[in-house]
């Protein structure tokens, strides 16, 4: 059975301005999601957290900031386990018994 191998992205060269480095921005933007398109959100979030682990700079919030990603990426997970099959249209679902 082959490992898991995780890497640290390298930092680019210079700050991207769209990268939210403080929390309160952040925690602003999260709560401006589309959540009812999981998605969109998950992309979104994706993004976001690939822009703050290649962030040049030394930040001493790193850590507070990597943790206001907890709620959201768990509200996804959440949504996607309680989430059931489309019916197609037309159909009713019906129960085995």
């Amino acid at each position: 059975m082959s490992k898991t191998q995780l890497t640290v992205p390298t930092p680019d060269t210079t700050e991207n301005p769209g990268t939210l480095t403080q929390k309160q921005p952040l925690q602003q933007w999260m709560g401006e999601l589309p959540y009812a398109n999981p998605l969109q959100t998950a992309r979104l979030l994706l993004k976001s957290l690939s822009l703050l682990n290649r962030h040049p700079a030394t930040l001493s919030g790193r850590a507070l900031l990597m943790e206001c990603y907890h709620t959201p990426f768990h509200q996804l997970t959440d949504s996607a386990r309680n989430r059931t099959a489309p019916t197609p249209t037309g159909m009713q679902k019906s129960s085995i018994h």
